[in-house]
């Protein structure tokens, strides 16, 4: 895992926002960087989430049940949820540095 990775998941999970929401409903996203999980009241951001991290990584992230129930490596479950938050992480700063300026442009001023 790199820091990297954790900001191309992060700019693909954006990506896939822009993709899932109505303009709306991204721009309120917006308007709550800080806070995110806004996203979950207008889809499951978690599969979201999912989704960029295997679009950049080409495979899912091993969860922890997959670690218990699958027999995959408790290190690479730790790891990919390291990175899975990070990337969180890395999306709410692209918010908070404006990457939301183009969708409030097409959209009017986020509420």
């Amino acid at each position: 895992m790199t820091g990297l990775d954790a900001r191309k998941i992060g700019e693909q999970f954006l990506v896939v926002l822009e993709q899932w929401l109505t303009p709306s409903e991204f721009a309120d996203c917006c308007s709550h960087a800080n806070d995110l999980t806004l996203a979950h009241d207008f889809c499951d951001a978690n599969m979201a989430m999912d989704a960029a991290f295997r679009h950049v990584m080409g495979r899912g992230p091993v969860m922890p049940s997959d670690a218990e129930e699958e027999g995959a490596s408790q290190a690479q479950s730790d790891a990919d949820m390291v990175l899975f938050d990070s990337a969180w992480d890395e999306a709410r700063d692209l918010l908070l540095v404006g990457r939301c300026d183009d969708a409030e442009r097409s959209n009017g001023p986020a509420r």
